[in-house]
């Protein structure tokens, strides 16, 4: 065989292993990944923004911290691994205060998310970013 075609076989098998660990991991592994997007204004002045399709923290002055909660609903059957990873610029600023963990089928869970303005940060200063929330089935 010569080289060239011994290559290209290789770099097709690849590819093919590629797509298969990528189909198994999504279609068989993932239960289901949920995005939220996070926003958050630094101001003077603390606020409250209680809207849901996105989660606020609203208005922190700089060196104060704000508080969201989300309710996890567990899958009606079968238990499933949940963590969290936020993205984005306001990475640095969040904290998912109970992450990765086994969440039992038709339980509820309540995650606490913290944002903590650093003590620096401009005033007027807009952040944004995304949770992402991983559910995962458990053989």
């Amino acid at each position: 065989m010569k080289p060239k075609k011994a290559i290209a076989y290789l770099i097709i098998a690849f590819l093919i292993g590629i797509i298969i660990s990528y189909g198994f991991y999504y279609l068989i592994v993932v239960d289901q990944i949920q995005q939220y997007e996070i926003q958050l204004e630094v101001s003077g002045n603390g606020g409250f923004n209680i809207a849901t399709d996105k989660v606020y923290f609203s208005k922190i002055p700089p060196g104060a911290k704000g508080t969201r909660t989300l309710e996890i609903y567990g899958n009606e059957d079968k238990d499933v691994r949940v963590w969290f990873d936020v993205k984005g610029p306001i990475r640095p600023w969040i904290i998912v205060e109970d992450n990765d963990f086994v969440l039992p089928k038709n339980t509820t869970r309540t995650i606490t998310i913290q944002a903590i303005v650093p003590k620096n940060a401009t005033i007027g200063t807009n952040m944004t970013g995304l949770l992402k929330a991983t559910f995962t089935r458990i053989w």
